[in-house]
């Protein structure tokens, strides 16, 4: 990966713990990435005498096997992840279970809108593309995405082709992935030239046009996906 994950650790341990407090107060909830990359959702509850975290499953969700995981959680604006374990709680319902929350607790160092940096999590292959739908054009052209947010994306631009038009325009098209086709609007915001690259000459910077909240949420999760993948693929670096 070209560039060290964007997560930094809470190092103060008197700031983990208010974090996990106020977490647990307002009854927050997580997203649990197990061993087979399934997603979960749990609902704290409360702290036990043992000090660890009381969750319970959230309906509709499937079974969740104890075990080593990924937690995600978004506080004050802020998105944090940390490896942990869940098990049974002993004497208690298949739906309920601890937390292990001692582990390490690294906040993400994004914006608002963060976006995941595709090329770099997948070495320079994107796993998403946006097809164009051209008004004065039979023909559809496809574009691989260099990154993507909730608020907006960046296209990479190959060497054979060219693209015509400016900064300030809208272009309908439809992200396309792996089980994935979302159709929605974009504006062109910016783009730059890309030297020393032999397969793309340009990069173009949208935001999304009129989004609604639901497709929104949609790209959210999906991006929170493959950070996931990027906190698991490499070990956030320590201060």
């Amino acid at each position: 990966m070209s560039r060290s994950a964007p997560f930094s650790r809470v190092a103060n341990q008197t700031e983990k713990q208010r974090i996990l407090d106020a977490l647990v107060a307002h009854r927050g909830e997580v997203s649990i990435y197990d061993r087979n990359k399934k997603h979960y959702t749990l609902t704290l509850k409360y702290y036990r005498d043992d000090g660890k975290i009381s969750a319970r499953l959230q309906t509709g969700e499937g079974i969740l096997y104890p075990g080593e995981v990924t937690i995600n959680f978004q506080l004050n604006s802020f998105q944090y992840f940390m490896r942990s374990e869940v098990r049974f709680i002993d004497g208690g319902d298949e739906s309920d279970f601890l937390i292990d929350e001692s582990r390490d607790l690294f906040k993400l160092q994004r914006r608002a809108h963060f976006r995941v940096r595709l090329v770099d999590l997948f070495q320079g292959r994107s796993p998403l593309n946006f097809v164009i739908n051209f008004k004065n054009k039979e023909l559809k052209e496809s574009y691989p995405l260099a990154d993507l947010g909730a608020g907006g994306m960046a296209l990479l631009i190959p060497s054979h082709k060219f693209f015509r038009l400016e900064a300030g325009e809208d272009v309908d098209g439809c992200i396309m992935g792996d089980n994935l086709r979302m159709e929605l609007r974009a504006r062109l915001c910016h783009r730059g030239k890309l030297h020393n690259n032999a397969n793309y000459h340009e990069i173009l910077g949208f935001r999304f046009v009129s989004l609604p909240r639901l497709q929104e949420l949609h790209l959210r999760g999906l991006v929170m996906n493959f950070y996931h993948q990027l906190f698991n693929e490499k070990e956030p670096e320590k201060e």
